[in-house]
């Protein structure tokens, strides 16, 4: 659970209808990210991921960002089929900038959840339909300026969301231990639609993904109690660019398909991803790692979608907290993603690995919570050729931010 779940499920409003049907909560979190890099060749600066995409000659950036501020609204209402129905929808800021010359602080907000949910038994059952995090993502580094784009994205971990119908049961032994069994049924995907080239395609609100045929499909088993956490999930999906070549055919053209280039192999996402947490006498020792091949839908393969070969791919993260007092908090953390080379270098090149390390100091007093942060990114890149290069870059934030 991310930081500022955490915060709200404790210290969130709820509001209660007079006769007790009707239960309405409204969470979030608001605040900014000062930030200094010594490149703007991030893929999104400040509170976006930490995927350095190249590293100029003195080029230090400084700015401020609020993309993150969230806002969460869930209505539970009367029981139906004996079990609590519930409407969540969640936002955030990152739906890039507005036009004009005030884009920059005219953002435009971006949809992170919409689901509905059947909830039996005070969670031992439930059943979701609707846009919802993928189960692979079922652990993240603390971060205070890293929430959306978590630290660790491109850098050992992957999982992001789509819409789908998942299904959770869950065992309790006591009132502290808990095993959970979860499966999704999920939209397959693979990129945008607007990125294979003409505009047509994002009226049919597809991509190579959806034009398998076939969804696809996660499992994960999850064990926790006060101490201990631990987990092992799957993925797997197909993408169709056969399929695409021949039912995405512009009218009148002959032989002409609205997708431009498009690729004449099917082939499948593969994800395996397992993870651990620990607590003890103040200390948090977390971590996970996975392995997997064309993982570009899962915030994997460095966010390139090679269309022509298999890209196979490994990373692992790890981080270690310590509550020196109840208000402040201090972390290490450090990951790693690695691309096949052989296979990057078949695509006909791109970003090979990514890499980071760094630290957080929390003070945290209820819901407010302020955070100085560094991040050291190690990127490389491969040509067709083998030719390498390396981008060796920082950042700093400081942040304050207010959860509820």
């Amino acid at each position: 659970m991310s930081t500022w779940a955490r915060i709200a499920s404790i210290t969130g409003p709820t509001f209660v209808s007079p006769d007790g049907n009707w239960k309405f909560a409204f969470h979030g979190l608001v605040g900014s990210s000062f930030y200094v890099q010594d490149t703007p060749q991030y893929v999104l600066n400040g509170q976006g991921p930490l995927l350095p995409l190249g590293k100029a000659d003195s080029s230090f950036t400084t700015g401020a960002d609020v993309r993150q501020s969230r806002f969460n609204f869930s209505l539970a209402g009367p029981t139906v089929l004996d079990a609590t129905p519930k409407a969540v929808v969640e936002f955030d800021f990152f739906g890039l900038n507005s036009p004009g010359g005030y884009g920059q602080v005219s953002v435009y907000p971006r949809l992170r959840l919409a689901y509905a949910e059947l909830n039996w038994n005070s969670g031992e059952n439930v059943l979701r339909f609707g846009q919802d995090h993928e189960l692979i993502l079922a652990l993240i580094p603390d971060s205070i300026g890293h929430l959306a784009y978590i630290v660790t994205y491109f850098c050992g971990a992957i999982g992001w969301r789509e819409p789908g119908i998942g299904y959770t049961h869950t065992f309790k032994f006591d009132d502290s231990s808990k095993l959970e069994l979860a499966v999704q049924v999920l939209t397959s995907s693979w990129q945008n639609p607007t990125d294979f080239g003409e505009s047509t395609v994002q009226d049919l609100n597809v991509d190579l993904g959806q034009l398998s045929g076939l969804p696809a499909g996660e499992l994960r088993v999850k064990y926790s109690n006060p101490w201990i956490m631990a987990f092992i999930a799957g993925h797997y999906g197909r993408v169709g660019g056969t399929e695409a070549g021949n039912n995405l055919i512009a009218p009148g053209a002959a032989g002409g398909s609205i997708l431009g280039a498009v690729p004449t192999r099917d082939w499948d996402v593969l994800a395996g991803v397992a993870g651990l947490k620990l607590s003890f006498v103040g200390f948090t020792l977390q971590g996970s790692g996975y392995v997997g091949k064309n993982l570009g839908p899962l915030l994997g393969e460095q966010l390139q979608f090679v269309t022509s070969n298999d890209v196979h791919e490994y990373g692992a993260w790890g981080q270690l907290g310590y509550a020196i007092m109840p208000w402040l908090s201090i972390s290490v953390v450090g990951g790693s993603s690695q691309l096949e080379t052989a296979d990057v270098e078949a695509g006909g090149g791109g970003r090979l690995n990514n890499s980071v390390i760094g630290g957080m100091v929390k003070f945290q007093q209820g819901g407010f919570a302020i955070a100085p942060e560094f991040y050291h990114n190690i990127a490389q890149s491969i040509t067709a050729t083998g030719a390498n290069t390396e981008a060796d870059v920082n950042q700093f934030l400081l942040t304050g931010e207010f959860f509820f």
